[in-house]
């Protein structure tokens, strides 16, 4: 622990943080395509999306603006911070990398345990898709609900939960 970690009115070192701020990512071609999915716009995912692993999935130009504002707005509320951690996956890792531009001092922590969880083989598919291509898997999900239902290869929520 360094200086900054101790309490100037009592002289002791904190175990936590005085304050932790969340950032989400920018916006990715995932983020809208699933929207457009969502809206009935497009049937399935593009290429973009499904010829790439999920962790490597790029932020869009907007979202490479929204981590630009926010790294702004943050140094305008809280000034500094001492540590930032990043996900390993691409659009998580530059977001935090863009903010960083405005906290130079800080230290750039990439931390797996904050990474989004595995969605196995049906990462990438539509619901639609998961019934039509993984029947028993499509049954399965229904049946376990998706917060307990984990696909071949991949997480249930309680799983990154622990």
């Amino acid at each position: 622990m360094t200086e900054k970690n101790k309490d100037p009115d009592i002289g002791v070192r904190q175990k936590w943080p005085n304050r932790l701020v969340l950032v989400r990512h920018g916006r990715s071609i995932y983020n809208e395509e699933r929207e457009l999915i969502n809206r009935g716009v497009l049937d399935t995912y593009t290429t973009k999306v499904k010829d790439v692993r999920n962790a490597d999935i790029d932020l869009e130009e907007k979202g490479k603006e929204q981590a630009k504002q926010t790294a702004l707005f943050l140094k305008e509320q809280y000034g500094n911070f001492d540590v930032i951690f990043a996900s390993p996956f691409k659009r998580a890792y530059k977001t935090a990398r863009i903010i960083e531009g405005q906290f130079p001092t800080a230290l750039f922590i990439t931390e797996e345990r904050i990474r989004e969880k595995e969605f196995g083989v049906i990462d990438g598919l539509t619901p639609q898709e998961l019934r039509e291509l993984f029947p028993h898997e499509y049954a399965r999900k229904q049946k376990e609900d998706k917060y307990y239902y984990r696909p071949i290869g991949g997480e249930s929520y309680p799983d990154v939960g622990c």
